[in-house]
């Protein structure tokens, strides 16, 4: 499984808690060119990276190898934090990658156990633990 974004610290907790082993977690940006161009948290890729993007393709999940396990991204269709966009140009360079775009929802809900998109994300886990390793 592959956690999307540095803001999601809440949910590998709660992965963490629910038994996902730690090996199955990786924290990533999935485009962090794009992310940068879009300004995504007030030039959060730049600082993390220390650099302009577009010189790190040893981090730019896009330009590396496809992971050799299965790889989800639930994001929100209407997410304005994030744009789906982001998520989108990941799975257009790995075409393995499975898109899901949970209709409605913006940036939080797919994080939020409240919500209806909370139920897809525990799905799609369901989906990938049961497609092994």
């Amino acid at each position: 499984m592959i956690e999307l974004g540095p803001g999601t610290g809440a949910l590998t907790r709660a992965l963490l808690a629910r038994g996902v082993p730690l090996h199955r977690l990786a924290l990533v940006e999935a485009d962090p060119q794009l992310a940068d161009a879009l300004g995504l948290g007030n030039g959060a890729t730049r600082l993390f990276l220390g650099a302009d993007p577009a010189t790190r393709g040893d981090v730019d999940p896009r330009r590396l190898a496809a992971p050799g396990v299965p790889v989800t991204i639930v994001h929100g269709d209407r997410d304005e934090t994030v744009p789906i966009e982001v998520g989108r140009s990941y799975a257009d360079a790995h075409r393995a990658t499975k898109l899901v775009a949970v209709e409605g929802a913006g940036h939080y809900p797919p994080i939020d156990p409240q919500t209806p998109a909370f139920a897809i994300v525990l799905d799609e886990l369901g989906a990938l633990s049961r497609a092994g390793p």
